[in-house]
């Protein structure tokens, strides 16, 4: 149901427009309720981790609540016969590179050289005054300038999809530092308290806190590498990605979300 906002109802000629505007509300609602989750569940956790040392469990009661949030839109869905690979194949279909090149090549003109009035660059006789253009001039600037736009149409394009892979990697940043922080502060409560009890086995408190110390260090230390564009901070951020899966549930959801963005065609680009 992703980027569902970019869709309508022209898209799907079998479906009641009434019906699909009715989902594609809901699917907004849902959408913005599941960002809610997410920000709710990381708020939380990082409270107790801070004041309890303790974590929430996200795993299958997020599921679940996820579940509840996008049940609404997925029943009018199948109602409407809007199924997952409809939607999937209507965005393949959309090229809005290409449509702007055709609302760009609809609009192009030119001067007429002798009244000086505005027409179309395809003409080859002014509307305005009767004077003729030659065929082939007309032909060959058309050709050029339709040319040109269609260039910068796909440099636009490289630009945007640029843009997203730095924003995308910005979070992988950010999250990583959050990472880094977080536990760090986690390892550092837990090896006091162990060294408190005395229960506890002798060594184990300096272990813990060792080994959450270098977790933190390297998380930190991709991240770094990874805001600053390195070719080793690409490959330790993957490493601490599949490191971070379990970390339950703040450190895998961030590790899921690094390795897809650091192993995509676009970010690979960026460390080139």
């Amino acid at each position: 149901m992703r980027k569902f906002r970019e869709l309508c109802a022209a898209d799907f000629p079998d479906v009641d427009p009434e019906k699909f505007e009715l989902w594609k509300q809901a699917a907004d609602e849902a959408g913005q309720r599941a960002k809610i989750v997410w920000i709710s569940l990381v708020v939380i956790n990082i409270i107790l981790l801070v004041s309890a040392g303790a974590l929430v469990l996200g795993g299958l009661p997020l599921f679940f609540v996820l579940f509840l949030v996008w049940r609404k839109p997925r029943r009018i869905a199948r109602e409407i016969g809007l199924t997952d690979s409809a939607i999937a194949a209507a965005r393949k279909l959309q090229a809005p590179v290409d449509a702007g090149v055709s609302d760009s090549l609809s609009s192009l003109s030119k001067k007429c050289p002798q009244c000086a009035e505005r027409i179309k660059a395809e003409a080859l006789v002014c509307r305005y005054c009767g004077f003729h253009f030659e065929a082939a001039a007309v032909q060959q600037e058309t050709e050029r300038r339709q040319t040109a736009l269609r260039e910068a149409a796909a440099r636009r394009e490289i630009e945007e999809k640029e843009r997203n892979a730095r924003s995308r990697l910005k979070r992988v940043t950010i999250f990583f530092y959050i990472l880094a922080v977080v536990y760090g502060i986690f390892g550092s409560l837990t090896s006091l308290e162990m060294n408190a009890d005395p229960k506890a086995p002798p060594g184990v408190a300096a272990i813990l806190f060792a080994f959450f110390a270098v977790a933190g260090i390297l998380t930190a230390a991709a991240a770094w590498g990874v805001g600053k564009r390195k070719r080793w901070g690409r490959r330790l951020g993957i490493g601490m990605g599949i490191f971070w899966l379990i970390g339950v549930p703040l450190g895998t959801l961030a590790g899921i979300y690094a390795l897809v963005v650091l192993g995509s065609g676009d970010s690979r680009k960026a460390f080139a």
